[in-house]
C-alpha cells in the first residue's frame, strides 16, 4: 500500500488508462486523482474510462494547464494520476457543487461535513478543491466553504484549459462539470502537511484599490487614477504581455513582506486591469517583487517534509503563471531536479486554493 503516481502519454486513450491502472492501482485504493491535457485528449472520454477502471474507488479529476509529475517536472500533452492506498487514507467522501446554484452551499455542505466528520478528530480531515477554472467563481465558492466549515482545510487549484482559457471541466467518477467543482474529503491515516508559497515579497511601492468591480475581478482606479495608467507609472515596459505580467504581480502583503498574489490578465479597453483574482474597493496592495522561484518552491517542500516527518509523496497545485516563469527564466532543469526523487504529482491551474482563492502560487498536500 502506498501513495502511487504517473504519468502517460499516447494516441490510444484506452491503452493510456490500462497504463495508468498498471502502474498506480493497489489493493483497497481509496482515491484516484487524474489530470488531463485540456489539448490533447476528450476529458469527458479519459474520465469515463477511468471511472470504469476503478470501479471501487472514488476517481476525481480535473482538465489542465499543464501536468506536473516527479522525474520530469512540467509536462505538456500527458495525463498525471495519483492513487492513495487504505494506509495513507482512511475514508472519503466527495461533494460536489453547481457553481450556478451557490446559495445552497453552505447549508449542503454543512451537512456533508456533519454527515462524514468526526468533529473530535477534525484535524484529521482534510479537503481537495478541485474547480471551474472559467467560472471567476472560486473566491465566492472558497468564502462559502469557509462559512459552512471554518476549521476544516481545503487546498487544492482551478482546472486548466492549456494558453487558450476556454472551457475547463471537472469530474467525478465518470460524470462531467462544465461548470462545478469537487471536493474529496478525506480522512487521513497519516501525518500530513500543506504547503503554501507564492514566491514574491512585498515592495515598498504600496497603493489602495480606490474603485473595482470583484465579481469581475476589475480593478478600475488606483489611488483615484486610471489603474492601467497608473499601473504603467511603477512598471515601464514597451510591450505588456504575460511575461510583463507575470514578473510584476501587484498583491496583499502580510506577515511582514509575504504576499498573496493578484496577478493581471489584461488590460481592458477602459483602463482597467483585468485579475486571475478578486480584489475589494479600497484594498490595501503593492507590487511585488520576485524571489528565486524553485528555491523558494524547495524550501516550502523541504519544510513540509520535515513536519510530517518524511513524506511518501504528495499533490501540487501550481499556477499556469508560475509554469511560463520557469520557461521564461530558463529554470525547467531546476524543477525537475526539485521534484526528483519526491513522489510528487500535480498539474498547472487557473488558480489555487489554500484557505481561500490565490494566484501564481504553489500549494499543496505532503503525506507521510
Amino acid at each position: 500500500m502506498a501513495l502511487k503516481t504517473t504519468n502517460v502519454r499516447g494516441l490510444d486513450v484506452q491503452e493510456l488508462v490500462d497504463q495508468i491502472y498498471a502502474e498506480i492501482h493497489q489493493d483497497n485504493e481509496k482515491l484516484i486523482m487524474y489530470f488531463v491535457s485540456a489539448t490533447q485528449y476528450n476529458f469527458q472520454d479519459v474520465s469515463k474510462r477511468l471511472a470504469d477502471k476503478f470501479p471501487d474507488a472514488e476517481v476525481v479529476g480535473c482538465s489542465t494547464a499543464g501536468e506536473i509529475i516527479s522525474g520530469q517536472g512540467s509536462v505538456d500533452g500527458s495525463i498525471t494520476a495519483i492513487s492513495f492506498g487504505e494506509d495513507k487514507v482512511g475514508e472519503v467522501a466527495v461533494f460536489t457543487v453547481d457553481l450556478d446554484k451557490l446559495d445552497q452551499c453552505v447549508e449542503d455542505f454543512r451537512a456533508f461535513k456533519t454527515a462524514f466528520v468526526n468533529p473530535v478528530e477534525i484535524e484529521h480531515y482534510i479537503g481537495l478543491t478541485l474547480i471551474d477554472g472559467s467560472s471567476l467563481k472560486e473566491e465566492s465558492l472558497m468564502d462559502k466553504l469557509g462559512n459552512a466549515a471554518p476549521e476544516l482545510i481545503l487546498v487544492g487549484g482551478s482546472a486548466g484549459d492549456g494558453m487558450n482559457f476556454g472551457t475547463t471541466y471537472v469530474a467525478h467518477n465518470g460524470k462531467i462539470m462544465e461548470h462545478g467543482a469537487v471536493i474529496p474529503l478525506l480522512k487521513m491515516k497519516t501525518n500530513y502537511a500543506v504547503i503554501q508559497t507564492s514566491s514574491y515579497k512585498a515592495s515598498n511601492v504600496k497603493f489602495v484599490a480606490t474603485k473595482t468591480s470583484p465579481e469581475k475581478r476589475l480593478i478600475h482606479e488606483i489611488n483615484g487614477m486610471n489603474a492601467v495608467e497608473f499601473y504603467r507609472q511603477i512598471v515601464p515596459a514597451e510591450v505588456y504581455d504575460v511575461g510583463v505580467f507575470a514578473a510584476h504581480p501587484i498583491g496583499l502583503e502580510f506577515d511582514g513582506g509575504n504576499a498573496f498574489v493578484r496577478s493581471i490578465k489584461n488590460f481592458t479597453d477602459d483602463g482597467s486591469l483585468l485579475l486571475y483574482c478578486a480584489v475589494n474597493e479600497d484594498t490595501q496592495l503593492c507590487l511585488l517583487e520576485p524571489i528565486d522561484i524553485v528555491e523558494d518552491m524547495n524550501n516550502a517542500l523541504t519544510n513540509g517534509i520535515n513536519e510530517v516527518g518524511g513524506s511518501s509523496g504528495g499533490i501540487l497545485f501550481s499556477c499556469i503563471l508560475q509554469k511560463i516563469e520557469i520557461l521564461t527564466l530558463g529554470k525547467q532543469d531546476e524543477f525537475i531536479k526539485l521534484l526528483e526523487g519526491r513522489n510528487l504529482a500535480g498539474f498547472f491551474t487557473y488558480g489555487e486554493n489554500y484557505f481561500a482563492h490565490m494566484n501564481q502560487t504553489l500549494t499543496g498536500l505532503l503525506i507521510a
